[in-house]
């Protein structure tokens, strides 16, 4: 099933929640709710947010977002290329 990114803050908003799940459920020691929030976030969501991040000139930011999208599939091709974009960016700090 291929997500469709239509509004930038509800994606934000989205990825926000379940990083507090995931934080919450790392404290506590709920890994079954760490487990089940990051696999509610798809690499598809995490390049979109990268490249968002990367537009506003959050390029940390972004890289990590890109990373995340790595981490969960390294088979998807795209956020490999925006870090290669991003990479450089933050390196002229």
């Amino acid at each position: 099933m291929e997500f469709k990114i239509i509004k930038k803050k509800n994606n934000e908003k989205a990825i926000i929640e379940l990083q507090n799940a995931i934080k919450y459920g790392e404290e506590y020691g709920e890994q079954d709710m760490v487990d089940k929030s990051k696999d509610l976030i798809p690499p598809k969501i995490h390049f979109a947010r990268g490249n968002d991040l990367f537009k506003d000139g959050k390029f940390d930011e972004a890289l990590g977002a890109y990373s995340e999208a790595i981490e969960l599939d390294p088979l998807y091709s795209k956020p490999y290329w925006g870090a290669s974009i991003n990479l450089p960016k933050t390196r002229k700090k």
